[in-house]
């Protein structure tokens, strides 16, 4: 990973690619330092696909992505191309980040052959998509939904787009059994707030993390829900004050 990254820079000078190691996870950024709009963002966001299959292609295996982040303001884009990771997608920094966990790609591998790697890549990203959809075949809908928004993916249209359906289908399939979308990623993602604030996230971190448009917004709701600020509860619960 470390070689495609200098390859990339030299092949592409106005594309950086970096790779660093972070908290057991392992980080592959790209941006354009000197411009980057909206086109390059989308451009790096499908170019990401081939590289992540790729990565999947030498290693021998489809790899885990812990988490995609993307720019802010692709936040309100409607990004499904991204739905097929299967993973969070988060919205911060500049360019994107796929982000490994660190085991994923210890150890020594034989790189396969070279001419078949165009074919094979192409057939990882099949393999990726089909799979996604297998996945929903198999199992109740309420219950895909309900690992999706556990695994933080909190996206409700990026959820149905990687179960293959409209969102309109998936809204049907919830009110079926009198659920909806909101109530249970308001009900998941208060879990995920709590443990973060066990963990001793800030509020920025918790927001950006959970999908609040800015950290107000995730004070708000906590307040709704718990009837005092986050602030007074991390206090509590670190024995402060």
């Amino acid at each position: 990973m470390s070689v495609f990254c200098d390859t990339a820079n030299l092949l592409q000078r106005d594309l950086c690619l970096t790779l660093k190691t972070r908290n057991n996870e392992l980080l592959l950024n790209a941006v354009f330092p000197r411009h980057i709009d909206r086109r390059h963002q989308l451009w790096l966001e499908i170019a990401c696909m081939p590289w992540h299959c790729s990565f999947c292609w030498l290693r021998g295996e489809l790899l885990p992505l812990t988490r995609f982040v993307t720019h802010p303001s692709r936040r309100s884009a409607g990004t499904q191309l991204l739905a097929m990771f299967g993973c969070p997608v988060e919205y911060h920094g500049d360019g994107i980040t796929l982000v490994y966990p660190r085991e994923a790609l210890a150890g020594v591998f034989s790189p396969p052959p070279l001419a078949h790697w165009r074919q094979r890549i192409y057939d990882l990203l099949l393999e990726q998509i089909r799979g996604r959809q297998a996945s929903v075949a198999q199992e109740d809908i309420v219950t895909y939904v309900d690992r999706a928004l556990r695994r933080g993916v909190m996206d409700q249209t990026a959820i149905a787009t990687s179960a293959g359906m409209s969102l309109a289908t998936l809204r049907r399939h919830l009110a079926r059994r009198d659920l909806d979308f909101r109530s249970m990623r308001d009900v998941i993602r208060d879990e995920h707030a709590l443990q973060l604030l066990h963990a001793g996230h800030t509020d920025e971190a918790i927001a950006e993390r959970l999908g609040f448009s800015e950290a107000r917004s995730f004070r708000r709701s906590f307040r709704r829900l718990h009837g005092e600020s986050p602030a007074t509860c991390r206090r509590r619960i670190h024995g402060e004050g």
